[in-house]
């Protein structure tokens, strides 16, 4: 590979990580009027700046980890190739993370847009708001899916967020490795555990003792394709939500008298709150 070669392979990487700018670009500068009008809908408006400022930091260290060479001062190449790409296998792991991390932000931009915990057993109204939050998951999603089967609206938000969920189901397998199991294991940089434990019950019963602590196996250079798909995907999927939520039309008005016109909820929010 020439240089130019590999540099256009870097700017080709980057094109297809498109920004997200929903936030900055068409919900900011409405945050003042929704504190007032619409305080789910601010709400809903800080995780929408959180998911973007995370779909950012998963775009880094994708930039990073496909990088197949790295400056001598931070990885002395006299060390081979091997340290430059355990390094480009912590930036693939720590974007694969991110990426996970952004499908729950985007959870949480509905869940409290639309008051969505209202529907779950669980709730109480007392709660304090980090209670809720850890109401707001994909399999309680699911369950109000089912609960809000004939309403068409929730129909078109379970529809824009399940495309996101599906194109990003292996970043989450491995994700859940990363975080909850044994970890990823990249395909070249270390050999695989030489051992197993079976331990066996009388009831001849046997027990896999290691087995839960194995890593999902990876090829770094073939996961990439993937990353970068994800990244689509949830670009396109904080864009949808945006156009479905209409953050705009909470604005109120101010009549010659000083006084406020905060439209009803009623005659905007397309998922209505139970009560």
């Amino acid at each position: 590979m020439t240089f130019d070669e590999y540099k256009a392979s870097r700017v080709a990487i980057s094109n297809q990580l498109n920004l997200s700018r929903q936030y900055s670009n068409s919900v900011v500068s409405l945050e003042p009027m929704l504190t007032i009008s619409n305080f789910d809908y601010y709400k809903s408006a800080k995780f929408l700046e959180k998911a973007e400022a995370c779909l950012q930091s998963a775009r880094i260290y994708l930039m990073h980890g496909a990088n197949i060479i790295e400056f001598d001062c931070n990885v002395p190449w006299e060390y081979g190739y091997l340290p430059i790409f355990g390094l480009r296998t912590i930036n693939l792991t720590t974007a694969i993370i991110w990426y996970n991390n952004c499908f729950d932000h985007i959870l949480q931009i509905a869940f409290l847009a639309f008051e969505l915990y209202r529907d779950l057993k669980d709730f109480k109204h007392d709660m304090a708001f980090e209670d809720i939050l850890r109401l707001c998951s994909y399999s309680n999603f699911t369950k109000i899916h089912k609960k809000r089967s004939n309403d068409t609206n929730f129909s078109e938000l379970w529809t824009i967020i399940e495309d996101c969920h599906t194109a990003l189901s292996n970043i989450n397998i491995w994700a859940n490795y990363a975080k909850h199991k044994g970890g990823i294991g990249y395909i070249g940089l270390k050999p695989e555990c030489p051992y197993q434990i079976f331990v066996g019950e009388p009831d001849g019963k046997i027990e896999a003792r290691t087995s839960e602590f194995e890593p999902i196996r990876l090829d770094a250079d073939q996961c990439i394709p993937e990353l970068v798909s994800g990244h689509q995907a949830i670009c396109d999927c904080i864009s949808a939500l945006v156009d479905f939520i209409e953050y705009p039309k909470a604005n109120y008005t101010i009549d010659e008298n000083g006084r406020f016109d905060i439209p009803e909820k009623s005659t905007y929010v397309k998922i209505q709150a139970q009560q």
